[in-house]
């Protein structure tokens, strides 16, 4: 919302349970409002991942299979959506996607494609 908006928005919804900010908000996992939170909440996710990613690595030295299974079963899928573009630039092929899909003994990455895999996930 346009900061000039604020106090029209503020009379519009006064004793409703809407809460009216400029700031910004978390939505269903996403953020909305300004670029300025938007650039905030991205920065505080990326020292978050950053700090799983060095703690994983230090429990890897003496626990890798455990550490392994924490990345399969956990960060990897919030992660897929990241590592893809990153990989691969913004377009993915299906080729490319194949590729990325398969076990890493086979030469791939092990990442599973959400379009395959959403129903058994959904089911689990």
């Amino acid at each position: 919302m346009k900061p000039c908006k604020k106090k029209a928005a503020r009379e519009l919804f006064a004793g409703k349970a809407i809460n009216v900010t400029i700031e910004g908000h978390k939505h269903l996992g996403a953020v909305l409002g300004s670029r300025s939170h938007l650039e905030e909440y991205v920065s505080e996710k990326v020292v978050d991942w950053v700090n799983e990613v060095t703690r994983l690595a230090e429990f890897a030295v003496s626990l890798p299979q455990a550490c392994y299974a924490a990345f399969t079963f956990g960060l990897k899928h919030r992660w897929t959506y990241l590592l893809i573009p990153s990989i691969t630039e913004p377009n993915c092929f299906t080729a490319q996607r194949e590729l990325l899909e398969l076990p890493v003994p086979m030469g791939g990455l092990g990442l599973t494609n959400p379009a395959q895999s959403a129903g058994s996930e959904f089911e689990a």
